[in-house]
């Protein structure tokens, strides 16, 4: 496990790769998943537990083979610390956050990195994903 990047609050934010590594990665195609983003739909935590769980069985080893699975848990631990329902310390819901147009995302970038690293982070993820 690594780390993806720092929460606005500090926290760290956790980075799961499960492939099979004795394959040449590189011609490898990956699928991102993002787990628990609202802090209080604690649903999705069991979710990923159970997609993991399938992911390193013996069951799931011809996935491995061909594909890698980069899984974020928990995209918002600062909401899951401050007792919010949905949103991050900034009061922001993380999920309205992606769709900003690319040309503001330009312009206020280093107010992005500032204020949401969680999704720049993930932004940059799937951006240097094949």
């Amino acid at each position: 496990m690594s780390t993806l990047t720092r929460s606005l609050g500090g926290l760290q934010i956790p980075l799961l790769t499960i492939t099979n590594e004795a394959i040449n990665v590189s011609n490898k195609r990956t699928v991102i998943i993002c787990g628990r983003i609202h802090p209080g739909e604690t649903n999705s935590s069991w979710v990923l537990h159970g997609m993991i769980d399938y992911l390193i069985s013996k069951d799931a080893s011809h996935l491995r083979d061909c594909l890698i699975f980069k899984i974020v848990p928990m995209i918002n631990p600062d909401g899951v610390v401050a007792g919010n329902y949905r949103t991050s310390f900034i009061g922001k819901d993380l999920n309205r956050l992606y769709l900003e147009k690319e040309e503001e995302e330009i312009k206020y970038n280093v107010m992005d990195e500032i204020l949401k690293p969680e999704i720049t982070a993930m932004k940059q993820l799937i951006r240097g994903c094949k």
